[in-house]
């Protein structure tokens, strides 16, 4: 696959996200048609990151009340109790895979599949579902703080370290750099990190604790926000703080199977090279510099996946090895 085959799948792929974005504001079911027309038109990499869009950019909670229709309740309530278990939904899922693909509701299945992912042993009452939506909200919510907190933390103690305390950021840092970002062209928050801290401010009475820290000298209390406490209020949600991760690394490896596809650069393996070596010499190349320690770790962990396999530390000699390119994640 040629780069500018790589992005024209990703074009696919944010368009199709835009158009169930679209709809959902406008409740135009045309629009939901013409996304689930583009999905059926896509591999399944790239029907992966449209599913993962939607729970990234916050469409889920909105999705839910859209795809559980009464008529879809009734189609996926076998037990006609009024309620969804997680064995219905799954029953359901399993059933339209094995229609045939013009006559799938693609849109419909990832909505259904992520809400599954996050029934646990509850159940959905069908006269409720708003009441669902909420909880979704908050529970995607705090995934995302979740995933995003250690990137976010790197940036405060960068930008705002006076205001930074050990894995502590202020929320008066929060709000700051929010501010900052929306300031100037070239922002150093990604979207999902915008998303995330908005999501920290507007539940600040859940997610921050008050304690006595800077000032206190002069009694003042000082807000901080602590990594701990929200994987503590996560739990509280039913939320895996690790099974977050795992979501999101299986997310990053999807985009990183079709970087890696898009690859035109390869490398043959000399003796004594090792992936580091390999990642230290295509970084270079891209970036005019050397990587830092994580970026290096970072780039190598990519070029590992985008072969599809965790790839030896030192490679065989001789073994083709395809160069992704190296993203602003890992910078």
């Amino acid at each position: 696959m040629s780069g500018h085959e790589f992005e024209g799948q990703t074009r696919q792929t944010t368009d199709a996200i835009n158009l169930i974005d679209q709809a959902l504001v406008y409740h135009d079911t045309s629009l939901m048609d013409r996304a689930n027309r583009q999905i059926l038109q896509m591999n399944q990499y790239q029907r992966d990151a449209v599913e993962q869009g939607l729970v990234r950019q916050g469409l889920l909670p909105a999705a839910a009340i859209s795809m559980l229709s009464g008529e879809t309740v009734n189609d996926i309530d076998r037990n006609h109790d009024g309620r969804l278990n997680r064995q219905e939904v799954d029953q359901y899922l399993l059933g339209q895979v094995r229609q045939p693909a013009n006559e799938r509701n693609f849109v419909r299945e990832m909505v259904l599949n992520q809400i599954a992912n996050r029934m646990g042993d509850e159940s959905i009452r069908s006269g409720a579902i708003n009441n669902f939506a909420d909880r979704l909200s908050a529970q995607t919510g705090y995934e995302q703080a979740i995933r995003e907190y250690p990137g976010i933390l790197a940036v405060m103690r960068q930008r705002y370290p006076s205001q930074c305390e050990g894995g502590r950021f202020e929320i008066s840092a929060a709000r700051q750099a929010l501010t900052d970002d929306a300031s100037t062209e070239n922002h150093f928050l990604s979207a999902d990190q915008r998303n995330a801290l908005n999501f920290m401010i507007a539940h600040e009475e859940d997610l921050y604790k008050t304690r006595l820290g800077i000032g206190t000298w002069f009694g003042m209390f000082t807000e901080y926000f602590d990594g701990d406490e929200l994987n503590r209020n996560a739990r509280n949600l039913n939320v895996n703080p690790d099974q977050v991760h795992a979501t999101d690394a299986s997310y990053r490896h999807t985009l990183e199977e079709i970087a890696g596809d898009a690859g035109t650069v390869e490398h043959r393996v000399e003796r004594g090279q090792t992936l580091s070596d390999i990642a230290r010499i295509y970084f270079r190349q891209s970036e005019g510099r050397e990587p830092t320690p994580d970026e290096l770790s970072g780039f190598a962990e990519r070029i590992a996946r985008a072969n599809h396999a965790q790839a030896p530390f030192h490679p065989p000699v001789g073994q083709t090895v395809r160069i992704p390119r190296v993203v602003h994640d890992e910078h």
